[in-house]
């Protein structure tokens, strides 16, 4: 149990500083290599020497940009106000533990620079600590990452709405059934859960199991599951999420501390 249990209180030393040095997934670069992905592909027949050739692969991979552009515009959906701008690049770093603060954007980089494993391993990313540390936007640079680099589509919603979806779907048959609303969240291929447990209080009996049924659906299909969660350590995520939720959440994820100062101050926005 206690592998279950066990939270570091600080991202591992032993992560790369590679992830640290600029961005090289800037969008001209992911087009150069969409282009080139277009030329190399047999089922075209394209020659990298003519040059009509290479304008047609220019078009394919404008494209496959915008397809890539709608679907991060369709996850941030009306949160994009808030979150569009969230990157890896603008995340900050400096301030009161900033080695920390550091450690955390370098450990949520290296997973998200290879999403293609995590579908195959089903690898989750687990974000925790006290609220307004920027695990939300750490998440979202990290799904952005992912649909541009995959193509793949994301959802994201936070558990107070799953819980809402499920109590309309036993409201006289209103809204979805709760087949539908585990679909919605357990089928993309990537999902960002923020906040599945209250800001007060406990989670009901009810509610704890829809979180299982999800997790349960998104673990058995090998999804990744991207999740931000304001708790203290293990002890708390087993004893308020239970321990069924918690096990298969926790199962080779990649484990993010975030215990600073909340970056939501009066004299600044949020972050």
């Amino acid at each position: 149990m206690q592998a279950i249990v066990a939270l570091p209180r600080q991202a591992p030393e032993s992560c790369t500083t590679q992830a640290l040095n600029p961005d090289p997934y800037s969008l001209g670069c992911l087009r150069d290599r969409l282009i080139e992905q277009e030329l190399s592909n047999p089922v075209h027949g394209l020659d990298v020497g003519v040059p009509a050739d290479r304008q047609f692969a220019e078009l394919l991979a404008d494209d496959q940009l915008r397809l890539r552009a709608e679907r991060w515009a369709a996850f941030l959906g009306p949160r994009g106000p808030r979150y569009r701008e969230c990157s890896f690049s603008n995340f900050e770093v400096s301030g009161d533990r900033a080695r920390e603060k550091e450690l955390a954007l370098e450990t949520v980089r290296e997973y998200a620079s290879d999403f293609r494993a995590h579908f195959a391993d089903g690898n989750s990313l687990l974000l925790y600590g006290p609220t307004g540390t920027g695990k939300d936007h750490l998440a979202v640079a990290a799904i952005k990452r992912g649909v541009f680099e995959t193509g793949e589509k994301a959802h994201w919603i936070n558990a107070q709405e799953l819980f809402a979806d499920f109590r309309d779907a036993i409201d006289n048959g209103k809204g979805r059934s709760e087949g539908e609303a585990i679909r919605g969240a357990a089928t993309p291929p990537m999902l960002l859960l923020s906040d599945p447990l209250p800001a007060t209080g406990e989670l009901s009996d009810f509610n704890r199991s829809i979180l299982y049924r999800l997790i349960d659906a998104r673990y058995c299909a090998k999804r990744p599951t991207v999740v931000t969660i304001n708790i203290v350590d293990g002890e708390e995520a087993l004893r308020r999420l239970g321990a069924a939720t918690w096990d298969r959440l926790r199962h080779n994820a990649r484990c993010v501390p975030c215990f600073w100062p909340t970056y939501r101050r009066p004299d600044r926005g949020t972050t």
